[in-house]
């Protein structure tokens, strides 16, 4: 009995030539980096402060983490304004700053910096006392002779006294 027989039956094209160019160049390899993430942190916190009425308050504080960070400044615990007011927002490289114009009395409180990014949270809280311009209740004239000692009652809120010697 004879062996069966292979039979090549040829198209007259190569392996290579019947393939796309494309598919015979190495692909790149895709590299997948993985960057870490950091939640925010605080790198110097406000000092509280005691103010006048009148004057400015500038709080700040420089934070570190992985961008983008949501920064919300908040007072006694609401959140303040957006719309142009005497609280003004700003922010250069990682310092962040709530800059309060005019300060009035209903300006003190407790002011809180909140950051948060995809990775985690964090906040700081300042006190800021305002002091208000001493306010004169009884107005009354006063006379002296030249040469002699004359005493003036105060009273201050709450309930401490001074005299002053003219």
């Amino acid at each position: 009995m004879d062996a069966p027989s292979k039979r090549v039956i040829s198209t007259g094209l190569s392996v290579a030539s019947a393939l796309p160019l494309w598919s015979l160049w190495p692909r790149p390899r895709r590299t997948v980096v993985n960057t870490p993430q950091y939640p925010p942190a605080f790198v110097t916190r406000p000092d509280p402060q005691t103010v006048y009425v009148g004057k400015r308050a500038v709080i700040q504080c420089v934070i570190t983490g992985s961008a983008p960070v949501n920064v919300v400044w908040l007072k006694d615990n609401q959140v303040l304004p957006k719309v142009p007011t005497h609280y003004q927002t700003s922010c250069e490289k990682n310092k962040h700053t709530l800059e309060i114009t005019k300060l009035e009395v209903a300006d003190r409180g407790l002011y809180v910096c909140k950051v948060s990014n995809n990775v985690g949270t964090a906040e700081c809280s300042m006190e800021l006392r305002v002091i208000d311009k001493p306010n004169f209740v009884n107005h009354h004239s006063l006379e002296a002779k030249q040469h002699c000692t004359a005493a003036v009652h105060c009273q201050r809120i709450p309930r401490t006294s001074h005299h002053l010697v003219l």
